[in-house]
């Protein structure tokens, strides 16, 4: 049975191995990046402010600061709009895509005269606080979480045949990991070419790259990759 290291952040990592054992694989859940919650918010939301999450995450941490979720809410992702919904927001609109399909969500249907804050993480990729200033919003991001990249591998990943990756940020903590690792070659798939960009020249046996950033279009690269190893198609 082939064996797949997860290297999401947890809860959803769990949700994830439970699609990689329904596929047939054996997954090991081991997380490259600690997700640390912002402590407090110094700059709380007006009652007429849009939250934007570009992240689950980004939904978690909102939460774990604030009761309140009277907010109208602009989520990246189907993903992020169900773990709001989840959390008790009712006013959810999902881009239902990337950061760009958001930009052009929030523009064609948020007034300009209302502030718009991005909930975001420490490291952010893109430009969508700088582009919505620029089409004339009062847009703000605020920090809500960390995430800090792991130091030690404890395990030997040959053991694997495959790593499945779920941001650039993971992406480079996975080659700061392996950059010691005397490897055989196991096979990388990442949820997105940014996501792959980011593994810069690490060696591996292949290279997978769902087409679209999401865990179905994952399974679906990874379907297709052991349909060839069992010589199906």
């Amino acid at each position: 049975m082939p064996k797949i290291w997860v290297t999401q952040t947890l809860p959803r990592a769990e949700e994830s191995a439970a699609d990689f054992r329904a596929l047939g694989l054996e997954p090991t859940v081991s997380p490259v990046l600690d997700i640390v919650f912002t402590k407090d918010d110094i700059h709380p939301p007006t009652e007429t402010t849009v939250l934007l999450f570009t992240s689950r995450n980004g939904v978690r941490a909102f939460c774990h600061i604030h009761e309140d979720r009277n907010y109208e809410v602009y989520c990246v992702g189907d993903a992020t709009a169900k773990l709001a919904e989840a959390q008790g927001f009712t006013q959810i609109a999902s881009a239902s895509g990337d950061v760009t399909d958001l930009q052009a969500l929030v523009e064609r249907s948020v007034s300009v005269s209302r502030p718009v804050r991005h909930c975001s993480g420490r490291h952010v990729r893109g430009r969508l606080t700088e582009n919505l200033l620029d089409a004339g919003f009062a847009a703000t991001r605020i920090e809500y979480y960390a995430a800090q990249p792991r130091k030690v591998l404890n395990f030997d990943p040959n053991q694997f045949d495959y790593i499945a990756i779920y941001s650039p940020l993971a992406a480079q903590s996975v080659t700061d990991l392996l950059v010691l690792q005397e490897l055989d070659g196991f096979t990388a798939l990442s949820i997105s070419a940014n996501t792959d960009a980011a593994l810069g020249g690490t060696y591996f046996k292949k290279r997978l790259i769902a087409e679209s950033p999401d865990q179905a279009e994952m399974i679906q690269a990874l379907r297709l990759d052991l349909d060839r190893r069992n010589g199906q198609i």
